[in-house]
C-alpha cells in the first residue's frame, strides 16, 4: 500500500532544500516542515560566509589576529571539517583558497595545521593572517543533519531531505520497504537504490564547471568523473563526495576499507565502461 508523502521546498544557502515526510498527516507535516526551514535559515545566519555577522564572517575578519568564540553549531561543523581534512590528507579543506597558487600561504599547507581550536573556550584562531574559510557543501550537509535531528524530535520516523539534490539524508522506511528510493549513476550508468538510514552525496563538474579546486595541481579540477559517497551524516558524505572527485582510486578504496561506515560509487571514463563501488556502501544502499 502506498503511503501519503508530503513534500515541501525552501530556498536557502544559495540552493534549495526539499523535505519529504511520511507516516503523518498533512497538517502535522506542514508544521514540521515550517520548523525545519526555520532551522535552515537560522543555520545559514550562523554558517554562511556571505551573511554579515555570521560566525564564519566574523572568523574571516578577526580569527587571523585573535581567538574568536563561536557557537556550538559552528564549533561542531568546524570539528567535522578538520577531521575530514586530516582524513583526506588535505584534499578536502574549508581553507582551500588560501593554499592555491597565487596565495602567500602556498607551500605551507599541512592538514589541519592552519587552525587553532581551544576546546575549553570554544575559540578559533587562524595561524596565518588573512586566511578565509568557506564551509560550502559541508555546511549544507551539516544543516541537513540538524534538521533531521529536529524532525526526529517531532517523532517523525520516515523522512528524506536533500539540498539541491547534491546531498540527501534518509531515515526510516517508505511504503513498507527499507529506506527511500534514490537514483545515481548519471546518464551513462543509471542505478536505482533505496537509501537506508544514511546520507548520499554526489559531485561532478556537469552543473558547476570547475567549482572544485585541486590543491595538488594548483588548478581547477578538470575531469569527467562523477563521484558519490555514502556516510551516516550529510556533512561527512558531502565532504567525501567532493574529495572523491580528486583522489586517486586506490586512496578512495583505502578510506572505505579502513572506515566501514563510508562507501563510494564512481563513474569515470578513465576506469572504463563500468560502475565502481567501494567499501560497504551496498550494505546500506539496497538495489531495487
Amino acid at each position: 500500500m502506498t503511503e501519503d508523502v508530503f513534500s515541501f521546498r525552501h530556498e536557502a544557502m544559495n540552493t534549495w532544500f526539499e523535505v519529504s515526510l511520511a507516516g503523518i498527516n498533512a497538517d502535522y507535516a506542514r508544521k514540521a516542515a515550517t520548523e525545519a526551514f526555520r532551522e535552515i535559515d537560522r543555520l545559514e545566519n550562523l554558517l554562511s560566509r556571505f551573511r554579515e555577522g555570521s560566525d564564519i564572517d566574523i572568523l574571516n575578519k578577526r580569527a587571523g589576529k585573535e581567538p574568536v568564540r563561536v557557537t556550538e553549531e559552528c564549533w561542531d561543523c568546524l570539528l567535522q571539517a578538520m577531521d575530514l581534512e586530516i582524513l583526506t590528507s588535505g584534499v578536502f579543506s574549508i581553507a582551500f583558497e588560501a593554499f592555491m597558487d597565487t596565495s602567500p600561504f602556498k607551500g605551507i599547507q599541512q592538514a589541519g595545521s592552519w587552525i587553532e581550536m581551544d576546546t575549553d573556550h570554544n575559540t578559533v584562531k587562524f595561524r596565518y593572517p588573512s586566511i578565509k574559510i568557506d564551509l560550502g557543501g559541508i555546511g549544507k550537509g551539516y544543516a541537513l543533519d540538524l534538521v533531521v535531528r529536529l524532525l526526529e524530535d517531532w517523532d517523525i520516523q520516515s523522512l528524506l531531505i536533500h539540498s539541491g539534490t547534491s546531498s540527501v539524508v534518509a531515515r526510516g522506511n517508505r511504503d513498507g520497504h527499507p529506506g527511500w528510493p534514490v537514483s545515481v549513476g548519471a546518464d551513462q550508468f543509471p542505478r536505482d537504490f533505496r537509501l537506508v538510514n544514511g546520507s548520499l552525496s554526489g559531485s561532478s563538474l556537469a552543473v558547476q564547471d570547475s567549482h572544485i579546486l585541486d590543491l595538488q595541481t594548483q588548478k581547477p579540477l578538470d575531469t569527467e568523473r562523477r563521484a558519490w559517497a555514502w556516510a551516516p551524516t550529510g556533512a561527512i558524505s558531502d565532504a567525501l563526495s567532493t574529495s572523491f572527485m580528486v583522489m586517486p582510486v586506490d586512496k578512495i578504496g583505502k578510506i572505505c576499507e579502513t572506515h566501514s561506515e563510508f562507501g563510494a560509487l564512481l563513474v569515470d571514463p578513465e576506469l572504463g565502461d563500468s560502475f565502481r563501488a567501494f567499501g560497504t556502501v551496498l550494505n546500506f544502499i539496497k538495489v531495487t
